[in-house]
């Protein structure tokens, strides 16, 4: 009967491994801010829970994420009855928090997996809690590591896992939010938030950053702002003003540039032609999403009025 712990070894380091990994790469949304009033009637300020207080601590999140990790690792190459029992006191423990979660703040996801648990807890986050912590107690029989299990595992063994798995995912939420995040229609870029170290970001490994760098005068732009589905910096330059649009599409950001004599009227195409024309200048608000547009997305350009002032064409 060793294919019996064996399975519930390797169901385990797959859990773990997966569940960590995930909360690293999360990228957690804002809590969001109740209002201060309705109607004018203040309203007064709600003590959280501890629950999700923990569930918003992005240091908790992180700290969890490497116990589960570095455990993953320690049941994949040691057998020791410490390693199987830390692995019983986390699940144990994480039934008890995913409870807690789902009575004291249902709206809440569990963040088992990261931004992937969004979803409200309901029985079913409970529900897989409780098997993984059973499957921690099964796996306490176990002699072998999950790497000798892998190299000489039976056929059994395999079968329980693959099984095992397959339940797991079956009362999982996050599959089914994995579906319907893609089967939404991708954000306009127009309204798509691009915050501004994105840009900048793309912007530095571009091509025309490159063959501008060193005519700059300065390594950060003296203004930024947004129209539709472009970002503009400003650069100061020798004798004249670099201006670079960078796309705010969320894949295959472009980047253009044009250079503004200081001198005298001039203006430069930086792209495509294109038969629409930009709103005015929005200035840009700590990467906020800009003004929607209607139609597809422009090309940039610049230009510099008789008073100096920049406008925003598109040609």
């Amino acid at each position: 009967m060793d294919f019996l712990p064996d399975a519930q070894v390797l169901l385990l380091v797959v859990v773990l491994a997966l569940s960590g990994t995930t909360k690293l790469l999360s990228r957690p949304a804002p809590a969001p801010r109740p209002p201060a009033e309705i109607h004018g009637v203040p309203v007064p300020a709600a003590e959280p829970h501890w629950t999700a207080v923990l569930r918003r601590s992005r240091p908790v999140t992180v700290a969890l994420a490497l116990v589960e990790c570095l455990l993953a690792g320690a049941l994949a190459v040691t057998p020791h009855p410490a390693v199987r029992g830390a692995a019983v006191v986390l699940m144990v423990t994480a039934t008890w928090v995913v409870i807690e979660l789902r009575e004291r703040t249902p709206d809440l996801g569990c963040g088992c997996f990261g931004e992937l648990s969004t979803e409200p807890v309901g029985r079913r986050s409970v529900v897989r809690a409780a098997l993984l912590a059973v499957a921690a107690l099964g796996a306490l029989g176990g002699d072998r590591a999950a790497l000798e299990i892998v190299a000489g595992g039976s056929w059994r063994t395999w079968s329980l896992f693959a099984a095992e798995l397959a339940l797991l995912a079956a009362v999982s939420p996050e599959p089914a939010e994995l579906l319907r995040r893609r089967r939404r229609p991708p954000t306009p870029c127009e309204r798509r938030p691009s915050p501004l170290p994105e840009s900048l970001s793309r912007l530095r490994r571009s091509d025309q950053w490159r063959r501008h760098r060193s005519s700059l005068t300065a390594e950060e732009p003296v203004d930024v702002w947004r129209e539709g589905c472009w970002r503009f910096l400003a650069y100061p330059a020798r004798d004249a003003e670099i201006v670079f649009a960078v796309s705010t599409a969320a894949r295959d950001r472009t980047v253009h540039a044009t250079v503004l004599p200081s001198d005298e009227s001039a203006s430069s195409d930086a792209g495509d032609p294109a038969d629409d024309t930009a709103p005015a200048r929005v200035p840009d608000e700590a990467g906020g999403s800009g003004a929607p547009v209607e139609g597809p997305a422009p090309s940039p350009a610049v230009e510099r009025s008789a008073e100096g002032d920049r406008t925003l064409t598109c040609r």
